[in-house]
């Protein structure tokens, strides 16, 4: 779960109309009451909220002050709740009262009292079928009694939010508060207790009021309700808390105390889905792209999405399909059961259709099924009605766009959630289920609000043992990911033992700034060690034995030096989003350079646990765009030595061009080829440059023939070429083979007037510098020894009788 921004105009107190924008940043917000009677929210009552039967009341409560009488938190009936037709009171030095008509009628126990500056979780219950009042702390049930005639009386009266009369305000924070028309079982209660709630339908029917006191953008808190209920609200003196940042957009940026900030949906597999009426956000005509997290627990057939026939997107035995006009596209590709991965199928009206696994391209084709139909069906995820399978699994982060997405969209998406104000497709219908705690359209695009069905439910992993979380961080600004050296790891951690992962940076600039994100599932935190190791052999740990104060024993988080909490045990419910690293990071790295290879080790310290490495990522100087890393090995005839398995480092320039003709060249970059052959190039960012396009590149040395790859395609910003070891990764095959143990090609050398083709013109130049006994840096050295003698001269005469020249395309 992640708390909430909603777009809003706000003049003064915020009062609520009969429309709401739902656009969402999920953060964590919360309601600071003063203590003074002119401190609460007030509800408008309504048919939904005048309860006379049964009747459930939840709210995390953390008091400023237990001094003085009775503490309102909820109440219901008279001027400011007095008469308490409902209600639950903060009494007798920490203790909940659970009222009704009046009556306190069952009073929490001495021994679970709630304490000042600390989060509690109260749920109040009564069942009109059995008379029966139960108060639960944190879940669990603390005090119980049967008390007939104790019915709720009906009334016209407000619903009070931190007060229940002049003399008994509330001071200090809440968050969460909810009111349903029915007893909430026990097992409800404790799953849903550390997950947002807005929605109420399938097993959430009966919410009636869920004010989650997420902060309106982009000044004031929300008093808007959550359920379907439309019972919004009103603050009279209530302040935000935590406070907003000098920026009024944004809140601190932090993890929550109580509320797992990730979600998802879990299906069972029987006739579990979630559904959602037609509109026209839902009815894309010339392209669409369907996209998700999923999670597959069994090998079995279901569908993802569905459409009626316009398009569906279906597991079947292991592999993605899609479903165009009632006609079956196939992928060819299969993913793995009890891990995330990320799915998208594009299509066109003229045919063209990909299928893209964790960002890559596994399948493209064409199948030209014309438009996609428009109709008037609902919208199924997770399987549906009639003969519609249903999967079992889980799903997060769901997309329905009215474009076919590049390959660059959708890598640059894969990490991040989306809102109104971070959707990177503005311009385009871009529909987007989030799934924290609620099943809104989060970038207001006109997706209808989803409806569960049957025993559909939301994840819950702060109260469920062992629930997976995708790997899918929140930037309350920005999309974050698209600055950071992102390495798609999908390892598993082993058990007692140590995993290792690299990444090579290839630009050249000095640290200033560092953040780490690190994206994995575990069973068991407090057992990991987790370091980061820099280029020059620095290591610093990160994360050192750490764990929630709940079930969520998953990392999904950015680890900043400047950001606004500090790791420690036991304080929060998740972390994400962003903490403090366990050492600072730019203590030990400052001015250093960031090039070079970067290393992840992750140490399990005991067995009979378990994990599983999503992906990590770098990002160095706050860059909010990183640019394209090209990591190249290339020897050079002449410069190496055979012997010694080495050559003589050399600059070189590497001019990316478009692969087709006329070959426009988008961008060159010089560098240095090491010893080993190796060259690291960072093209700065370039709309012309982009993930998943085919691009050629040329390398230019400055007597040796120019060698022009075959296509290749960067992915996630990286791409390597190695010709070193291969020679068929040019055109033409044009390299030489300069050594057979081990076996290695160089790009031929000889051209010293860099006229395309190594000839006489060459050879004279040679001689002439030669018979001159000519020494230093001069294109006629073709050994790269600083002087230009009978070995340089061989070396061209021997590639000018093979008449070398440049091959292109």
């Amino acid at each position: 779960m992640k708390k909430f921004i909603i777009l809003a105009n706000v003049v003064g107190v915020i009062i609520f109309g009969s429309t709401y924008l739902s656009a969402q940043i999920y953060w964590n917000q919360n309601a600071l009451f003063s203590g003074s009677s002119t401190s609460y929210m007030s509800v408008p009552n309504s048919s939904s909220l005048d309860i006379t039967g049964s009747i459930t009341i939840e709210a995390w409560i953390n008091p400023g002050s237990l001094s003085g009488g009775s503490k309102g938190i909820i109440s219901k009936g008279g001027a400011l709740g007095t008469s308490l037709r409902y209600g639950i009171r903060l009494i007798n030095a920490g203790r909940i009262g659970f009222y009704t008509n009046g009556a306190n009628r069952i009073t929490s126990s001495s021994s679970s009292v709630l304490q000042v500056g600390k989060w509690t979780h109260v749920a109040c219950s009564f069942s009109s079928v059995s008379d029966s009042f139960k108060i639960y702390i944190n879940g669990v049930l603390d005090t119980a009694a049967i008390i007939v005639g104790a019915e709720p009386q009906t009334n016209p009266d407000s619903v009070f939010i931190g007060i229940s009369g002049n003399s008994t305000p509330f001071a200090g924070r809440l968050d969460e508060v909810r009111i349903w028309n029915k007893e909430v079982s026990a097992e409800q209660i404790s799953k849903n207790m550390r997950s947002s709630l807005g929605t109420s339908s399938g097993i959430y029917l009966g919410l009636v009021l869920s004010s989650a006191f997420q902060r309106e953008f982009p000044s004031a808190l929300s008093a808007r309700d959550l359920s379907d209920f439309g019972n919004h609200g009103q603050f009279r003196n209530v302040s935000s808390s935590p406070a907003p940042e000098s920026d009024a957009a944004m809140l601190p940026f932090s993890p929550d105390q109580n509320l797992t900030l990730n979600n998802c949906i879990f299906f069972n597999g029987d006739d579990s889905y979630l559904a959602g009426t037609d509109t026209p956000s839902l009815n894309p005509v010339n392209a669409v792209t369907l996209e998700c997290w999923f999670y597959p627990i069994e090998n079995n057939q279901g569908r993802i999405i569905t459409k009626g026939n316009s398009y569906a997107f279906i597991y079947t035995s292991g592999s993605i399909n899609a479903l165009i006009n009632g006609a079956l596209i196939t992928s060819g590709h299969s993913i793995p059961l009890k891990k995330w991965s990320h799915i998208a199928f594009t299509y066109t009206s003229t045919g063209q259709y990909k299928f893209v696994f964790n960002g890559i391209q596994v399948t493209a084709g064409f199948n030209n099924l014309g438009p996609v139909t428009v109709n008037s069906d609902s919208l199924f995820i997770g399987g549906g009605l009639g003969t519609i399978l249903d999967i079992d699994g889980y799903i997060d982060e769901l997309r329905i766009t009215n474009k076919s997405k590049t390959i660059s969209e959708i890598q640059n998406s894969i990490y991040a959630s989306f809102n109104k104000s971070s959707d990177p497709n503005i311009l385009d219908n871009n529909v987007n289920y989030g799934f924290d705690g609620n099943t809104f359209d989060n970038n207001d695009n006109g997706g209808p609000k989803l409806l569960f069905r049957n025993n559909t439910t939301f994840s819950n992993p702060g109260t469920v043992e062992s629930q997976p979380v995708s790997p899918v961080n929140q930037d309350n600004i920005n999309i974050f990911h698209r600055g950071y050296y992102i390495q798609q790891t999908r390892k598993l951690i082993p058990q007692s033992g140590t995993l290792r992962d690299s990444q090579t940076v290839n630009k050249s600039v000095n640290l200033q700034d560092i953040n780490l994100f690190v994206s994995l599932n575990h069973t068991k935190l407090s057992d990991l060690e987790i370091s980061l190791i820099s280029p020059h052999g620095d290591s610093i740990v990160v994360f050192n034995n750490r764990s929630t104060n709940c079930s969520d024993n998953n990392l999904i988080t950015i680890f900043d030096d400047d950001a606004d909490s500090s790791l420690s045990s036991n304080s929060f419910s998740s972390f994400h989003a962003k903490i403090k690293p366990e050492n600072n990071l730019g203590n030990v790295l400052m001015n250093k350079n960031i090039q070079g290879s970067w290393k992840l080790v992750i140490r399990d310290e005991v067995s009979l646990d378990s994990g599983f490495l999503y992906a990590w990522g770098l990002n160095f100087n706050e860059e909010g765009l990183r640019g394209y890393d090209l990591q190249v090995y290339s020897l050079i005839q002449g410069f190496y030595d055979p012997a010694a398995n080495l050559q003589q480092p050399d600059t070189i320039t590497a001019i990316l061009r478009n692969s087709s003709f006329p070959y426009t060249a988008v961008q060159s970059v010089k560098t240095i080829l090491k010893t080993d052959g190796e060259g690291l190039f960072n093209f700065t960012p370039a709309t012309a440059i982009q993930n998943g396009i085919s691009f050629i590149l040329e390398l230019s040395h400055r007597n040796s023939i120019n060698t022009i790859s075959t296509g290749m395609t960067f992915n996630f910003n990286d791409l390597k070429l190695n010709i070193r070891d291969s020679g068929t990764l040019v055109v033409g095959s044009n390299v030489i083979q300069v050594d057979t143990s081990p076996v290695r090609f160089a790009i031929y050398g000889g051209d010293v007037n860099k006229d395309g083709i190594v000839d006489v013109t060459d050879a004279l130049i040679v001689d002439n510098n030669s018979f001159n006994f000519a020494t230093g840096y001069l294109a006629s050295d073709v050994t790269g020894d600083n002087f230009t003698d009978a070995s340089d001269a061989s070396i061209v005469e021997n590639n000018a009788a093979d008449f070398v020249s440049v091959i292109f395309p």
